[in-house]
């Protein structure tokens, strides 16, 4: 089997703008995601192995006109790392991005394989101007990918997990590393591997934020689970 032809089930969570829990805050992190997260990642025996990914800007002075990337060095899944990225209370860093690799990129090179178990959060509120997010149709997008032939299931626990964040959609499908299965409807569309999933353009190729979240149609191409 190939690297992109790995077969992932598939996870979207669709986070609610209105909860003000979002991931990447200490305390939410600390006792929703995390605990939720490592349950799943305990299934693979890489677990001790993942690496982490996270983009984050801050100004270093109020005068300072432009973000600046945070440099967090080597992060890897314990509470050294986890203390580095997450935000405290009035923390004047801005979230972008996590990911994380179970086991990390550096191995699945090696192994030439697709990780067991992929973990994305996607902060979908404009870095510069805070107030679009009432725009929003959801406040952040978590992707989660597990390895089929891991033979688990976890839709217990991430139903578990959008119930705690009262989540607006948790949906699921099947599909490769490398590409996302033909949607007939030509609503949903996944050109890119799992890593590369971003909000924008799997929805009808368009904005997914410029339509009325209770207007996306879901099925038949996910099965709601949330």
């Amino acid at each position: 089997m190939s690297f992109s032809e790995r077969k992932f089930q598939f996870y979207l969570v669709f986070g609610n703008e209105n909860e003000n829990n979002e991931p990447w805050k200490e305390e939410q992190w600390k006792n929703i995601y995390e605990p939720s997260f490592k349950q799943i990642l305990n299934f693979s025996t890489y677990f001790d192995k993942t690496g982490l990914r996270v983009l984050e800007y801050s100004k270093k002075n109020k005068e300072d006109q432009y973000f600046s990337v945070e440099k967090l060095g080597k992060l890897t899944w314990n509470d050294k790392s986890h203390e580095k990225w997450v935000l405290k209370t009035n923390d004047n860093r801005k979230f972008t991005h996590f990911a994380s690799w179970t086991p990390t990129w550096t191995i699945c090179e090696k192994i030439v394989n697709s990780p067991d178990i992929y973990i994305s959060i996607s902060n979908e509120t404009p870095l510069t101007n805070e107030s679009d997010s009432q725009n929003r149709g959801f406040s952040f997008l978590i992707i989660i990918g597990i390895a089929v032939d891991l033979d688990i299931n976890c839709t217990e626990i991430i139903q578990s997990l959008s119930q705690k964040i009262n989540a607006k959609r948790a949906v699921f499908n099947i599909r490769s590393w490398g590409k996302g299965k033909h949607d007939e409807a030509e609503t949903w569309q996944f050109i890119n591997s799992i890593q590369d999933t971003i909000s924008y353009g799997i929805y009808k190729t368009e904005n997914i934020h410029e339509v009325p979240f209770n207007d996306l149609q879901f099925e038949p191409y996910w099965e709601v689970v949330h």
